[in-house]
């Protein structure tokens, strides 16, 4: 609805109706957006409920509203080419979309949670719509075609034109022929972003009016930019590098800078409280896993302040991923009796363990288990 509503507000010329998306854009990417880039909060209406309430084990994030997030962001780039949609719509895709669809392509999840736990999806009528695993199929299958459609249509989302000028949103290697009002511009991208953030763009057509902006990704805090092999800066222009007159543009943007995400203090869920953080190296969401590793009881695992991450690729994993590794805590019960619920407070005891982390759009592919993004550090 609101990617219509940007629609006919561009091509009507309706400023009111636009200034109206611009809003809906604010609120909902200020107030209701999950780190991943899902929104929808409450299963009840698949809604959403009151500002910053962000719950993590029962929330809904169907990859339908992802995948609609992503279209509004399409559509107001469309209108106004700005950074601030581009972030959100690289946020979307690359977490809360992707991760509806297993890696094999066979399963789908509706809803896209933060945090679960098999048992509370079985037993809790609260959390039955959170799955720990992706399903074959859902009685109102929006969601599987949705997706498909998406990522078939993916060029659209990558790339627009305006005059003479073409905006280049997403780092997807591949080959571009486009018409631009003074002629063909073409393009050759190579890269395997997100993986590594070296992107070498070539034109292989142009006119001498024809203009590239490219997007300066929001989550990168070092860009190196090379133009025709020379250092440059540029023209940047609503947070996208712009160029005119360049043969090789190569932007070189360091990943592997695992850096902690923290939530606005307005959120009221427990797990948005500062220190607690998930932890992101570029555009991906990671998260703990159990699938990444044989630990029970993820609720008891802590990060360490200041833990340095070591960051791999792994091309045996699930088709290729950089997974992530570092030193953490786990509670240790000591000599807590089962049977006592509940005694004096004692000091925490901690035993060392090493914490393994996968992007969040490749959890439970391996089968059922415990999965938290957000986590405690001491």
């Amino acid at each position: 609805m609101y990617a219509g509503m940007a629609d006919v507000a561009r091509e009507t010329g309706d400023e009111t109706l636009f200034e109206a998306c611009r809003r809906l854009w604010k609120d909902v990417t200020r107030r209701q957006m999950y780190v991943t880039g899902g929104i929808g909060s409450s299963q009840y209406g698949e809604a959403f409920t009151f500002d910053y309430d962000l719950p993590n084990d029962t929330m809904y994030t169907e990859t339908c509203t992802s995948i609609g997030l992503a279209s509004f962001a399409q559509r107001m780039l469309n209108a106004e080419p700005k950074s601030d949609y581009t972030d959100v719509l690289e946020q979307a895709l690359y977490n809360g979309t992707i991760s509806g669809m297993s890696v094999d392509g066979k399963s789908f999840f509706y809803v896209n949670p933060l945090e679960v736990l098999p048992e509370a999806s079985a037993k809790d009528q609260r959390r039955e719509h959170v799955k720990p695993e992706r399903q074959k199929w859902f009685n109102c299958s929006c969601c599987p075609p949705n997706l498909a459609r998406i990522l078939t249509s993916l060029e659209a989302y990558a790339y627009s034109k305006r005059g003479d000028t073409f905006y280049m949103h997403l780092f997807v290697g591949g080959t571009v022929n486009t018409p631009l009002d003074s002629g063909v511009l073409g393009l050759e991208v190579a890269t395997d972003y997100p993986w590594d953030g070296n992107i070498s763009i070539t034109v292989t057509k142009s006119t001498p009016q024809a203009e590239l902006a490219v997007h300066l990704t929001g989550w990168c805090e070092s860009h190196s930019l090379f133009v025709n092999d020379k250092p440059t800066e540029g023209e940047i222009r609503d947070g996208y590098l712009c160029l005119t007159g360049f043969n090789v543009v190569k932007e070189f943007c360091k990943i592997g800078n695992v850096r902690y995400v923290a939530g606005s203090q307005s959120a009221s869920t427990c797990r948005y409280r500062q220190g607690c953080h998930p932890v992101w190296p570029d555009s991906l969401l990671y998260g703990r896993s159990r699938q990444a590793d044989t630990d029970a009881d993820l609720h008891r695992v802590f990060l360490k302040k200041d833990a340095r991450f070591s960051c791999a690729y792994d091309e045996s994993f699930m088709g290729g991923a950089v997974l992530l590794e570092s030193p953490g805590l786990r509670l240790d019960h000591g000599s807590w009796d089962p049977d006592t619920l509940y005694r004096k407070s004692q000091p925490a005891q901690y035993e060392e363990v090493s914490l393994n982390w996968v992007p969040y759009y490749l959890w439970a592919n391996q089968g059922a288990g415990e999965m938290c993004c957000w986590v405690h550090t001491v």
